[in-house]
């Protein structure tokens, strides 16, 4: 390290989703930019881990220890994730944990998974910054919903789709046509809103309308997702024209899920932002800050014995944020991870799918619960395997495993009777972590904090990433506010050489 510069407009301490946009965005219009994480890998509560991969960070996670000066920054991650637990179910199979690590690097199993909307703000950044060219998507070919009787069925999306559905009559496929057309239009909030809907709830407004059964529950439960008495009818209609806008830009489905898991678009911005000259470095992490009598951190110390490096900034994921930070009681956010050998919803073609399932909370102690499955189809596991991802907010203030009981059993094969067609759990890991939004939040409201330093949230409950291309932005525009964010860069036939560039250039190639 000794080789390093030691002065730097930016450090930033974490390779998650916002960290990785800002390392972009500011080495694109030339800030000089110090990037590190503490793991061996990029992503950080983003990354995509192989199965061994999975439980090796699991165990460093258990062994670390908390800072013994409160000053310092945070590498205790057992106080960030928390009630981790992971089992084999040899029921089914004896072997199946020595088969299953076999194919350890087939498996890419992403901590906090989340789709993209077509037309959302993230993929808009990936296509105009250019940084779309290092990554590829598959669409998210399946949208289910549970239907009143407890049935899982398949949601149609495109007109064609809608027209084929053996599920909806004729007057109702002509009733949500009508619906369609009139959330996509440029004053849809006048047209569906009047003077005695205005505080109504998207569920109330959907109710109003009189429409069938069948397509209020699809606009609520699987287009929307705004179930809850708290979710206003303009949420709701802001989200369903989201969700009607996204689809066909790339295909019948208005989600994408990126092919060898989430932990690929925290590094692509990082790519960007090494071929504008950050400097990256892994395995290293900060230990303490040096904070001036303007309380402005002024430098960072990486290892004892080390010299310090000056910045002019410091962002940090909020995982590494000082001790003296964080608030006394912290909300948590429940997370699992299901291996199974077969699929939620068998599709009529018998291919393997990428599926969307939204579970509406039963009471107002629970949650919504996301459930994203994954496939052979994203590159994220062996042929034949399967990947669940579940999460939801910890409201009711249990462990992970009693917040997906209910739906674990109803979903999968979790006895030993003869459910021949649910899935069988093969592998399951239960984890919760802090709510890093609502840490983040109270973090900058610590008037204790210096006022050049910038934390950052990780994952959240919702369903998409555009929270970070937003917190990104507004970061962004906190430390250049004259700077345009993520600008696109030169096509290489417009850069204009001077003299004696284009005299060293022509040297190079003779």
């Amino acid at each position: 390290m000794s080789d390093l510069p030691k002065k730097y407009d930016v450090i930033i301490a974490g390779t998650g989703l916002t960290e990785s946009i800002l390392s972009a965005a500011l080495a694109r219009i030339g800030k000089t930019v110090f990037h590190i994480d503490r793991n061996q890998f990029y992503g950080g509560e983003f990354a995509s881990h192989t199965l061994s991969g999975l439980i090796d960070w699991t165990h460093n996670v258990l062994k670390s220890d908390p800072p013994n000066d409160l000053n310092k920054c945070n590498n205790n991650l057992k106080k960030y994730y928390t009630e981790i637990e992971y089992t084999w179910n040899t029921s089914c199979d004896p072997e199946v944990e020595k088969k299953m690590l076999n194919l350890s690097r087939k498996f890419l199993l992403d901590l906090s998974p989340n789709v993209l909307y077509s037309r959302g703000e993230l993929v808009e950044l990936l296509i105009s910054s250019d940084v779309a060219k290092y990554c590829e998507f598959k669409m998210v070919s399946q949208i289910l919903t549970i239907d009143s009787e407890g049935l899982m069925q398949k949601v149609p999306t495109s007109r064609s789709e809608v027209f084929k559905s053996t599920k909806l009559g004729m007057l109702e496929k002509r009733v949500m046509m009508q619906f369609v057309q009139a959330c996509l239009k440029e004053d849809y909030h006048k047209q569906l809103i009047d003077l005695e809907s205005q505080n109504f709830s998207f569920e109330e407004l959907i109710k109003s309308k009189n429409f069938p059964k069948t397509i209020s529950h699809i606009l609520i439960n699987a287009v929307a997702m705004c179930p809850n008495q708290s979710d206003s009818a303009l949420k709701g209609l802001d989200e369903t024209r989201k969700f009607l806008s996204s689809v066909g830009r790339f295909g019948d489905s208005p989600f994408l899920f990126p092919m060898y898991g989430v932990g690929e678009l925290s590094q692509c911005f990082c790519r960007m932002a090494a071929v504008f000259g950050a400097i990256y470095y892994l395995d290293l992490t900060i230990d303490q800050l040096t904070i001036n009598e303007s309380n402005l951190i002024k430098s960072v110390k990486i290892r004892e014995k080390e010299d310090d490096f000056e910045c002019e900034h410091l962002i940090l994921d909020s995982s590494y944020a000082p001790i003296s930070l964080y608030p006394k009681s912290i909300d948590t956010i429940s997370r699992c991870i299901l291996i199974t050998d077969k699929s939620i919803y068998t599709s009529q073609d018998n291919q393997e799918h990428i599926s969307l399932l939204f579970l509406p909370k039963i009471s107002d102690s629970d949650s919504n619960i996301y459930l994203i499955e994954t496939s052979y189809a994203s590159n994220c596991s062996p042929q034949g395997y399967f990947i669940v991802y579940l999460f939801c907010e910890n409201k009711a203030k249990q462990t992970s495993k009693a917040n997906f009981e209910q739906v674990i059993k109803f979903l999968f094969r979790t006895t030993s009777e003869t459910e021949n067609e649910k899935p069988n759990i093969l592998f399951s890991y239960f984890f919760s972590h802090v709510d890093s939004e609502c840490l983040v939040k109270e973090m900058n409201e610590n008037e204790s904090k210096p006022t050049n330093l910038h934390i950052v949230s990780g994952g959240k409950v919702c369903l998409d990433f555009d929270h970070h291309v937003k917190e990104a932005r507004r970061i962004f525009e906190q430390i250049c506010p004259d700077q345009q964010f993520m600008p696109s860069p030169p096509d290489p036939e417009d850069i204009i050489l001077d003299d004696n560039e284009a005299v060293k250039s022509e040297e190079k190639s003779g």
